[in-house]
């Protein structure tokens, strides 16, 4: 909770019984997590999620480009690297988790030819949360098991490609990623890895295409 509030979360359970009946909020949200699915969300939750991430890198003082003056390069500059973040050795999974930054390497091999884009592996348990989140800035592309390491992308910077990699009955509807327009997400099932240097290209495709635009821009 430090990384997003000032003070601690109040528990009821842990009040006095006579103070319980007294507590004022001025907004309370309450349920389950699937009870805020897609469907109970708008099109305004892009904005949240943005502002969202603008908000905890000012609260941990991380370089924030879009908060500063505007660099006229700055997709151009971005260092040509995927990160894929990983689970601890021992943790649950089977062999295609485990091998997956192996995977990755291999793939991208083939969805970058020219070898321009270099592949780095994360295991987020390892490192603080300011550490992660400096760790995700870096990338140009992300891939990972879906789940909570996917969800750090929501502080990647603008551009950023997202492939999240599940079984199909772990894609559920209450998702907020594909909400959020800071970054592209791409969605892949273990039974379908053969796709994943297509979708890699794309990435990559992706990405030159945002250098052209901004060339052309700047030319303009």
């Amino acid at each position: 909770w430090p990384n997003f509030f000032d003070h601690p979360p109040m528990y009821l359970d842990q009040l006095p019984p006579s103070n319980v009946s007294v507590q004022c909020f001025r907004q309370l949200v309450a349920g389950q997590g699937s009870t805020f699915g897609l469907k109970s969300l708008d099109l305004t939750r892009a904005i949240v999620l943005r502002d969202f991430r603008d908000f905890v890198l000012n609260r941990l003082n991380i370089s924030n480009p879009n908060l500063s003056k505007p660099n006229p390069r700055a997709v151009r500059d971005r260092e040509k690297l995927v990160v894929v973040g990983l689970r601890v050795a021992g943790s649950a999974g089977g062999v295609l988790i485990k091998d997956l930054c192996g995977t990755v390497k291999r793939a991208m091999s083939e969805a970058d030819p020219h070898g321009l884009y270099r592949v780095e592996c994360l295991f987020p348990s390892e490192l603080s949360f300011q550490e992660e989140i400096i760790a995700v800035r870096r990338a140009r592309i992300l891939v990972s098991v879906h789940g909570t390491i996917s969800y750090l992308s929501l502080f990647s910077q603008d551009y950023t490609q997202q492939l999240s990699i599940a079984s199909p009955k772990e894609l559920k509807e209450n998702q907020i990623l594909p909400w959020a327009s800071h970054f592209r997400l791409l969605y892949l099932t273990w039974n379908r890895m053969d796709s994943l240097a297509a979708l890699l290209g794309l990435c990559v495709e992706a990405w030159q295409q945002a250098e052209a635009d901004e060339e052309q821009e700047h030319d303009g």
